[in-house]
């Protein structure tokens, strides 16, 4: 049987155990010397990687001594993860098909940190176990101490991920633990969709809902403990690189012009996401007037004229965003709705890393025409709706979504 451990330094017999390997007899053990992997063969014809070992060499007693430490990062590799299935992982292919998980494509970072500050309840039961060890009374905790507890936020950890010219391009969320952790950045930029604060997670059809891929180029990471609203830099910016796995085939200019059409198109994208929960929530604010105005006493009938007219407008709006469901629905030709333009255009650049073609730069062209004449119109809705809620402030209606602090303020 066998474990593995590691010399933490050669002037000092302490050898410390490495986890993750079950206790099983292992035959071999070899080292990958270009990814510096560590690879263990077992007794039942198993293998176990460990992904760049590189920061065990590294770690000393002046490290651990640290509060946190970042060991330097391996260059990551730029490319585009291959799908030989088609999809994600083995695709459809079911249980019969086995295949490992490669390791993360990105950015690998390792970090060190000494201790994690423990909660007030912990704090707390290990109080009152030292008191009840040494046969003293333990008083129940005060509604004010269970408040604090209950209140109290878990740390955090925020990576902020920066190009070369300082600009924060991407932020990681963990949660801070004892010893070494890895995290990895997938280089992506952030998402410029609508914000949520429950993400769906990725399957095997679709991807997460990240930004583009970045360029090869010199960034920078720092980390910072995030605890009841109380920030702390625990790792100052650290410089690492990411390098294109094929750089015979990009140029300087060809990455740089890259780079400018995908922040165009994330802007472009952070409008279009906007007004599609703009128009969604007009809609509903809507649907709730028309309501109140036929079934509460007092509501004006005579408007209903007017949402009525505003509903159609936002119909309208709709049709010129999404295309006619109506007329696709019967098999008919649609004219290219915004969406579906610029759609075509974010899923072509959203795994590639060659130059912009003149067909994508046209499309994003008429896209934007096409998106100043929908959100003047449904500007125009939206005018019209604050109109009629203003003639309904002397009304006793019941709250209505979007009243906000107009409601009521006598």
């Amino acid at each position: 049987m066998i474990q593995i451990y590691f010399l933490l330094e050669l002037n000092l017999v302490k050898w410390i155990k490495i986890g993750g390997l079950p206790t099983i007899a292992v035959y071999d053990l070899d080292i990958q010397q270009r990814e510096c992997d560590l690879v263990a063969a077992t007794f039942g014809r198993g293998f176990y990687v460990l992904d760049n070992y590189a920061p065990l060499r590294d770690v000393n007693t002046t490290i651990l001594d640290k509060k946190a430490h970042l060991f330097p990062v391996k260059d990551a590799l730029l490319y585009v993860p291959s799908a030989p299935l088609g999809l994600t992982g083995t695709g459809s292919q079911g249980a019969d098909l086995w295949a490992a998980e490669n390791p993360a494509f990105g950015a690998t970072f390792s970090l060190y940190i000494k201790e994690t500050e423990k909660s007030l309840k912990e704090k707390r039961q290990e109080t009152e176990k030292k008191l009840e060890s040494e046969k003293k009374d333990v008083f129940y905790p005060t509604f004010e101490e269970l408040r604090k507890e209950e209140n109290e936020e878990k740390a955090q950890l925020i990576w902020i991920i920066k190009d070369k010219s300082n600009k924060e391009i991407k932020r990681l969320i963990t949660t801070p633990s004892k010893g070494i952790s890895r995290i990895n950045w997938n280089l992506r930029t952030e998402t410029t969709s609508a914000i949520k604060i429950s993400k769906s997670a990725p399957g095997r059809y679709e991807s997460a809902d990240d930004g583009f891929l970045i360029s090869e180029g010199e960034y920078t990471v720092e980390v910072i403990q995030l605890k009841n609203g109380i920030g702390e830099k625990l790792i100052e910016p650290t410089k690492f690189n990411v390098k294109s796995l094929f750089p015979s085939m990009t140029t300087p200019k060809m990455n740089e012009d890259l780079t400018s059409f995908r922040k165009e198109v994330s802007e472009l994208k952070r409008s279009l996401a906007g007004s599609e929960k703009l128009m969604s929530e007009t809609n509903e604010k809507l649907e709730l007037i028309n309501y109140a105005l036929t079934n509460y006493p007092n509501a004006p009938i005579k408007l209903i004229e007017q949402t009525k007219a505003i509903k159609h407008n936002l119909e309208q709006c709709s049709i010129l965003l999404y295309g006619d469901n109506l007329i696709a629905h019967l098999e008919f030709e649609t004219p290219t709705s915004i969406m579906n333009r610029f759609g075509t255009v974010e899923y072509q650049l959203f795994e590639t890393t060659t130059s912009v073609t003149a067909t994508q730069r046209k499309n994003i062209e008429i896209t934007k025409e096409e998106y100043a004449v929908f959100r003047s119109k449904l500007n125009e809705q939206i005018i019209a709706l604050e109109q009629i809620e203003k003639q309904l402030q002397d009304i006793q209606l019941p709250y209505l979504k979007g009243a906000d602090q107009n409601w009521k303020e006598e």
